[in-house]
């Protein structure tokens, strides 16, 4: 025999005992589903792209059919989703796998949804352009030198320091930019300092001493000690 209470069997009584029902265990099961559209796309840096998202519940009304958006594998601050699923990937994106957009269930954060976004004009790392100052740097004495180097898409700005036209070994540049100058390369016109890229050995900035060159002048010619033509 059974006891009904609103319409739902509390005890049952079995083997003449009384024995309660775990209503649980009979409970329809609870369950939420979350959808990204689209899931694959590419996109041009400085371009946008709206992600939508569907949730189903197994209870309407009882559940929360909402969810909050995320992104993860974007390399720039500048890349930005929006909480409506606006991407938007900045000029200097340079993500070197997918960016992958994200929609978690706010009923439960253990479900979720991903999109996969692959950059389509995505920058190669590169140097632009070395600069070294001072230039022109004073014709004598030490000289401490700085760089300033463009890169482009995470390329290293490290410089490899040299120098040439040198007259004496002694006149050395560490490898901190510091020209330690012999007596005889003072005023020395042809000495040069040069910091190369690491990244590309091809590109490198380049300074000169700011040496006058004196010009060569014709020396007046002699008399003719007769006083005749010579």
């Amino acid at each position: 025999m059974a006891l009904y209470w609103k319409g739902m069997p509390c005890f049952l009584f079995y083997d003449g005992e009384l024995k309660e029902i775990n209503h649980a265990a009979h409970a329809p099961q609870r369950w939420v589903k979350i959808s990204v559209s689209p899931e694959v796309v590419t996109l041009d840096r400085e371009k946008t792209q709206r992600f939508t998202a569907e949730v189903e519940v197994s209870h309407p009304g009882e559940m929360a059919e909402t969810y909050k958006w995320s992104m993860t594998g974007n390399a720039s601050p500048q890349t930005t989703l929006s909480t409506a699923g606006l991407l938007y990937l900045s000029m200097d994106e340079i993500a070197l796998s997918k960016i992958m957009v994200r929609a978690t269930s706010d009923e439960d954060p253990g479900v979720y949804a991903e999109a996969e976004v692959t950059v389509s004009n995505m920058l190669q790392p590169g140097i632009i352009s070395v600069t070294v100052t001072p230039n022109p740097f004073p014709a004598t004495g030490n000289v401490n030198f700085t760089v300033n180097v463009q890169s482009q898409a995470g390329a290293s700005i490290a410089v490899m320091w040299s120098r040439s036209g040198n007259n004496h070994q002694n006149t050395v540049i560490s490898a901190t930019g510091v020209l330690s100058r012999h007596n005889q390369d003072n005023n020395n016109p042809n000495l040069r300092v040069r910091a190369t890229s690491t990244f590309d050995g091809t590109k490198y900035g380049e300074a000169r001493p700011a040496v006058t060159e004196t010009e060569e002048t014709d020396e007046p010619e002699e008399p003719n000690e007769t006083g005749g033509a010579a």
